[in-house]
């Protein structure tokens, strides 16, 4: 049961652990990073429904307190000033109802003493097991007056919906059409629709335990309990009350008991704890992260757990190439088959590595009893962003047991593009799209489209063109007037100006292409952490010493993508006729690829065009879409893609 914050927010004061050793003798943190500075409990009652403390002694009240967990006590004093000057640990009483819990060991968190009847906070310290249950049935006795509530709830995400399609395909669902008991009304003009969860989740796996230590009492033993749902970001655990768990506690190492000896660490901040149940458990939901050296293995696990129908493409890769010979993918942009056939022992290398990469790849496919039915994968390029390539599906009819055709890209959609949502990082969708394809079309560049027209920055599209340079075949123009060479400091400041000016927002963050982060060091240091290339280089030309225009020169693992997508440059005019110097640096671009073993490289022209195309010696390709899409909208992608595929029943987030 993951909270409403992306994962990039959470565990501040996490810690990971460098060793085996040290993750399997955690000690318990201390009560300021054991628990975060808003868990617990808010709190609003008042009279014999207020929670009082007091310090020195149980008479000496300081006043109604406001928030409380086993940590943290925050108090709304009855006096205008309170000195909290004081630095060492003193007493503290909690009394509710008629009970008093105490001497609590405690001390002042730094506060606002200026202003009157400034909220006071106070830090627990040392709390025995027997206070802490005494506290929290404090907590469970004004939850159930109705006096309390999480400290930190997560805020929802509301979405306005108002394309008329998307309005007819929701309110249908929910209200019907026709004769007798079947409800008769008209279509609204907008809809207001609250998510509680950024990603999906989905039960889990029967025999799914998590075991771990309470990190505030140890002595509790090692508790073992079945974990009920789970996504990418969270899960949903059953607990016994004595359990003692609370809205904030940050359990620094669960292990997941996934079967057949497998184990997988994660930490975790709990997020939601129910009330008593009718079986005498609760519910506990908790935001998670893995460790870094368990992060492949929870990936893969999520995945295969979310869309079970899919699987990744390592041991498929004669099917896979198959599929792009039936589905005319290998015949896109003008190209053939045969085009390919030297990439095919690079793409059948990357496809295996891929699937013990899911930081960088995700190359997911639906098989049947004849074969892949349909491929899409995911690749990560950039810092902030993943880009969705390479999708193909049979032809014809769907396989035997497959009633509606529509599941099939239902499950490869929600496999890839729930993928990226594993990392922290992910901001952004990244495609070029052939809007050729009908369906292609509304799903991708008709969303995007209406997207941008609310002007929320949340959505880019516009047609490119893909044009092809030979590495070898060098433009033959005299380019004297212009020295081209490696951009200086000032020129890449330059450059970012330039192309914040010309571009939407999302264009320059996706792309990496911002001053401080054009040299893409941290992405090129991550795939030659896996022994893989990714590039980039920027070339200047300038005349008389002034910069006229910019080369970004791209380069990518070789089979990461069959049209060599990542060997890419973009051409960028720092004055107001620098198209002059395209060609120039055209050539020395060639000789950049030339000098990596790269016979071929993409050229994205998106411009109008002129006359530098000619002079640059470019060869004409296809014209796609460039499509780009905020990570806060994948949710409703894909409830857009399942009302597209099979209806409204098979919305994303159900």
């Amino acid at each position: 049961m993951d909270g409403g914050i992306p994962a990039s927010a959470k565990f501040q004061h996490a810690v990971e652990f460098g060793s085996g050793d040290a993750l399997r003798n955690v000690i318990p943190l201390p009560p300021a990073e054991a628990a975060l500075d808003d868990s617990g409990y808010s709190l609003h009652g008042t009279g014999p429904t207020a929670i009082t403390c007091a310090l020195g002694s149980p008479d000496a009240v300081l006043g109604e307190v406001t928030r409380l967990s086993p940590t943290v006590v925050w108090v709304a004093p009855r006096v205008p000033q309170v000195d909290t000057s004081e630095s060492r640990t003193f007493p503290i009483y909690l009394s509710f109802n008629g009970v008093t819990i105490g001497p609590l060991n405690g001390a002042f968190i730094r506060t606002d003493a200026d202003m009157p009847h400034a909220p006071v906070g106070l830090q627990l310290v040392g709390v025995t097991l027997e206070q802490g249950r005494g506290i929290l049935a404090f907590l469970a006795d004004a939850l159930r007056r109705g006096v309390a509530e999480p400290a930190a709830s997560a805020l929802p995400v509301q979405d306005t919906i108002v394309d008329p399609e998307r309005i007819r395909s929701i309110f249908s669902a929910k209200t019907g059409r026709g004769e007798g008991d079947r409800l008769f009304t008209t279509l609204p003009t907008q809809l207001f629709r609250i998510r509680h969860r950024w990603h999906r989740r989905v039960a889990a796996p029967e025999g799914i335990r998590a075991r771990f230590h309470h990190p505030l009492w140890r002595e509790q033993g090692l508790l073992r309990r079945e974990v009920l749902d789970l996504s990418f970001s969270g899960l949903c655990m059953r607990c016994q009350p004595q359990d003692l768990m609370f809205p904030g506690l940050l359990p620094p190492l669960i292990e997941l008991e996934l079967g057949d000896g497998q184990m997988v660490s994660v930490r975790g901040e709990i997020r939601y704890v129910s009330g008593v149940r009718a079986d005498g458990t609760v519910l506990c939901g908790l935001s998670v992260l893995p460790y870094s050296s368990d992060e492949a293995r929870w990936v893969r696990f999520v995945s295969q757990t979310m869309s079970p129908a899919t699987r990744t493409s390592e041991g498929l890769v004669d099917q896979l190439w198959d599929l792009f010979n039936r589905s005319g993918f290998f015949s896109l942009g003008g190209s053939s088959p045969e085009e390919f056939e030297e990439l095919k022992l690079n793409f059948a290398s990357l496809a295996k590595r891929a699937a013990e990469v899911p930081q960088l790849f995700c190359q997911a496919v639906w098989p049947s009893e004849r074969g892949i039915e349909a491929t899409l994968s995911f690749t990560k390029p950039y810092r902030h962003a993943w880009l969705g390539h390479q999708v193909a599906k049979r032809p014809g009819k769907p396989p035997p047991g497959v009633q509606e055709a529509g599941q099939i890209m239902r499950d490869i959609y929600l496999r890839t593009f729930e993928h990226p949502q594993s990392d922290p990082d992910f901001h952004w969708v990244i495609a070029y799209v052939e809007a050729l394809n009908p369906w292609i079309a509304k799903a991708h560049v008709r969303y995007a489209e209406r997207q941008m027209e609310t002007g929320a920055g949340l959505a880019f599209t516009r047609k490119i063109q893909k044009m092809k340079a030979f590495s070898h075949e060098l433009s033959g123009r005299d380019h004297r007037e212009f020295e081209v060479g490696l951009a200086t400091a000032g020129e890449l400041s330059l450059l970012a100006a330039t192309i914040a000016r010309k571009f939407p927002n999302c264009y320059v963050e996706s792309l990496d292409l911002t001053r401080d982060r054009l040299d893409m060091t941290p992405v090129t240091q991550k795939w030659k952490s896996f022994g893989m290339e990714r590039e980039r280089s920027i070339l200047v030309a300038r005349r008389h010493g002034i910069p006229y225009a910019a080369a970004v020169m791209e380069l990518g693992q070789l089979g990461a993508n069959l049209f060599r997508l990542l060997d890419n440059t973009r051409m960028f005019s720092l004055v107001e006729d620098g198209t002059r110097a395209y060609s120039a640096l055209m050539d020395a671009a060639r000789n950049w690829y030339l000098a990596r073993r790269r016979p071929s490289f993409l050229y994205l022209r998106e411009d109008e065009g002129g006359s530098y195309v000619q002079e640059c010696g470019l060869h004409d390709g296809p014209d796609p879409y460039m499509w780009i899409i905020s990570s806060k909208l994948v949710p409703d992608f894909l409830e857009h893609i399942s009302e597209l595929t099979i209806g409204r029943r098979g919305a994303h987030s159900r």
